[in-house]
């Protein structure tokens, strides 16, 4: 069976914020995701493919925290997508930075950078995809806030 590894980052902007994607297509509701994308040829690990797709596409410096949840989807008989994610902090952000394909294709849609509220009243009156991702979150947010850099020595 093939495998496509795809990474994912829960970028946290201070006690309560993630920093996310708004995905804006024509004649559809938009909805929020996740930054993050394929891992390529030339990245050495999961987590160099993270950090080059969060500059491409919010134009963003994060500092990463630690993987914290794998999502698998059968997409076909012979095909898997397996999507790695990893709680992140940002550090800083220069949308002049932006340099993903996506961002030039109209028939894509806009990507747009926002900041979205951990609070229950506001994350859950979102459409944040994938679902699983949501619950996850809906459920840990208290400590994906506080998760602290287990790469420290």
């Amino acid at each position: 069976m093939k495998v496509n590894h795809r990474v994912r980052g829960i970028i946290l902007i201070g006690a309560d914020r993630i920093l996310v994607i708004k995905r804006i297509k024509p004649n559809r509701p938009h909805y929020y995701v996740t930054c993050g994308g394929g891992v390529e040829d030339d990245d050495a690990t999961l987590e160099d493919a993270l950090k080059r797709e969060i500059m491409e596409e919010l134009g963003a410096r994060v500092r990463i925290l630690r993987k914290v949840l794998v999502i698998d989807t059968q997409l076909s008989r012979n095909f898997m997508l397996r999507e790695h994610f990893f709680v992140c902090r940002l550090i800083d952000q220069d949308l002049a930075r932006r340099s993903g394909s996506e961002l030039l294709d109209p028939d894509r849609g806009k990507y747009l950078p926002y900041r979205l509220s951990l609070r229950p009243a506001s994350f859950g009156r979102v459409d944040f995809r994938p679902t699983a991702l949501r619950l996850f979150i809906a459920k840990h947010a208290t400590r994906l806030a506080r998760l602290p850099d287990l790469r420290r020595k």
